[in-house]
């Protein structure tokens, strides 16, 4: 009996050795997976986390901040103790929600392909936009850039990824921005066959809940002459004979002129083309109506920057001076004007005396135009003919009436030698009356003003000649030829001057750039040829890589909208700097102002 006793207190014994060494095993197991836990909250700096072990289950106890220190804690539990069970018994203060931006998306299209810069909603967002464009053309390397901190987009989101992905991939070159129930798209298509086409597609794809602004330009073509002309008669009102214009806008404004004038337009009226000059068109365009409607009967032509005046019978000297006058102040700069009261209709010439006036000559891009008194029909065939040999017979327009009696002596041969002369320079007037011969024409070079008066002078020694010669001396000096030195100082000095602005974040030029673009593509025509490399620059916020790519793209929307102006695109490469050559101080808004630019220089 007693051994059973003495068996039984051993086993008790054992049973409570055993008993005590797992519960001191599963106490130290405990302790440390709670010291694991807390050193890993300690880290994250969460002081207000308490954690409590039952065995390999632990339990997250205290008051948390927010929400997301709250969720940030547990997994951090999780993730230091895996083989434990972590229960959440924390609570947690509940914040506002964060505001966030509205969903915006830009893509930039060129030829390395695709870039996406801007904010989605969510990662499965930013990845449907990458399968969209991947569906259209799978071939296009795609270089993602956007973010994931947007606000969520209505539910009627959707539509907006397909109609972006769709321009993007169609135009080899665009700028596309998707925002809730808006896309934007500016590219230049080949044609508007292609145009009108995609226009149709993209409004298809948005199935009416998107808002399409499509800005998509196509290759303008070269107008020349670039030419307003219009003509008043007596009683007959104005009538436009010819019309160009070098954008959207200004053909707008003409058009809407030409209307209150009660002048009938064609549907293609003032065509939109390169070859335009610099300066206010359209004010110079107003100044000259302005003038031809207080005219009983005239003429009004702008060839480029040279504007003209013509009144017509019956407009009496006084009421010309007055108008011309007002017309010639209010051009504006770069125009330069002048004005004629003609002579060369039936009922004015009826009122000059025929002993006084003999022969008038003018000569433009039309021809030779000549109104006068012949003694007789050999005279009258003999100037026509030698007239149609200098300009060609379609190209001469005689009014010569025969008249009886002398003429001034020498007469032919001071017709024959303005005629001669007329033809070299192109435009000019002349007028023949009794021994009296006035010339007025323009040219291009200084120097040869006095040497036609002489020779005007030697061959005709029995008149008396007055010349009038005009000479542009600013337009000489803007088409001296500039090497590429030259050429690169005198765009950096038009640079400093007037900086061209881009959109916030983007490669869209602003609509104030656009006059500037002008500037400096008629500083492109001086140049001699040579390549200019144009230079973008951006300041140091965002990202390096970022900054890379959006200088370029600045870069190359210049280089377009120049060629676009007529600018040989062989004489332009478009180079990105980003923000590795700064000329300013980037901590200060100031100085990132001055870093974000266009520079000129010749090529390497």
């Amino acid at each position: 009996m007693t051994r059973y006793l003495l068996f039984g207190a051993l086993v008790i014994c054992v049973g409570l050795a055993c008993w005590d060494l797992g519960y001191r095993g599963a106490r130290a197991y405990e302790r440390m997976l709670t010291q694991r836990v807390e050193n890993g909250l300690d880290v994250l700096g969460f002081r207000w986390a308490e954690i409590r072990a039952d065995g390999l289950k632990l339990e997250l106890h205290g008051h948390a901040p927010d929400v997301f220190a709250q969720e940030l804690a547990l997994e951090s539990a999780r993730a230091t103790a895996p083989i434990a069970r972590v229960v959440n018994y924390a609570t947690a203060t509940l914040a506002p929600p964060e505001q966030r931006d509205p969903v915006h998306i830009e893509l930039h299209r060129d030829e390395r392909g695709i870039t996406l810069i801007g904010q989605t909603a969510s990662r499965r967002m930013r990845d449907a936009l990458n399968m969209t464009l991947a569906r259209y053309d799978s071939s296009i390397k795609i270089q993602d850039l956007t973010g994931i901190q947007a606000a969520d987009p209505p539910r009627s989101w959707g539509p907006e990824l397909r109609v972006a992905a769709m321009a993007a991939t169609a135009l080899p070159n665009a700028f596309v921005v998707a925002e809730p129930g808006r896309v934007s798209v500016d590219a230049q298509t080949a044609d508007e066959a292609e145009r009108d086409a995609l226009t149709q597609r993209l409004l298809d794809a948005a199935e009416g809940k998107v808002s399409v602004v499509l800005r998509l330009k196509t290759p303008s073509f070269v107008i020349a002459p670039f030419t307003f002309a219009a003509h008043k008669d007596i009683g007959g009102g104005i009538r436009l004979e010819s019309c160009a214009t070098r954008n959207a806008d200004e053909q707008a404004a003409i058009r809407s002129r030409l209307g209150a004038l009660s002048i009938e337009l064609q549907s293609d009226a003032c065509p939109v083309g390169l070859g335009g000059p610099s300066g206010n068109w359209v004010a110079a365009i107003n100044a000259g109506l302005d003038a031809l409607e207080k005219l009983p009967a005239g003429r009004l032509e702008i060839a480029y920057r040279a504007a003209r005046l013509v009144g017509h019978s019956p407009t009496s000297p006084k009421v010309f001076d007055a108008v011309q006058a007002e017309f010639l102040a209010s051009l504006p700069g770069l125009y330069v004007g002048d004005g004629q009261l003609r002579a060369d209709d039936a009922a004015t010439l009826h009122g000059i005396s025929r002993s006084s006036y003999w022969m008038h000559l003018r000569a433009d891009e039309a021809g030779l135009s000549i109104t006068g008194q012949v003694p007789d029909e050999t005279a009258r065939l003999a100037l026509t003919t030698y007239a149609s040999a200098l300009f060609g017979s379609a190209r001469v327009t005689s009014q010569l009436a025969r008249k009886g009696g002398p003429a001034p002596a020498g007469w032919e041969s001071a017709v024959l030698k303005v005629s001669e002369l007329l033809s070299e320079l192109g435009r000019g007037e002349a007028q023949l009356a009794g021994h009296r011969l006035s010339l007025a024409a323009q040219i291009d070079d200084p120097v040869r003003a006095p040497q036609l008066h002489r020779g005007l002078q030697d061959g005709l020694t029995d008149f008396e000649i007055e010349t009038r010669f005009q000479v542009d001396l600013p337009k000489i000096y803007r088409e001296i030829e500039l090497p590429a030195k030259r050429c690169s100082e005198e765009l950096s000095k038009m640079m400093q001057a007037r900086p061209l602005d881009f959109d916030t974040g983007s490669a869209v030029l602003t609509k104030d750039s656009q006059n500037v673009i002008d500037a400096l593509a008629t500083i492109l025509g001086r140049c001699n040829g040579d390549t200019l490399e144009i230079g973008g620059h951006t300041d140091a916020q965002g990202s390096e890589d970022l900054n890379m790519r959006l200088s370029k793209a600045r870069a190359d929307a210049v280089r377009t909208a120049l060629i676009e102006r007529g600018v040989r695109m062989d004489e332009l490469v478009a180079r990105g700097y980003g923000e590795t050559v700064p000329i300013a101080d980037n901590k200060t808004d100031a100085g990132r102002a001055r870093n974000r630019r266009i520079e000129f220089k010749p090529a390497e």
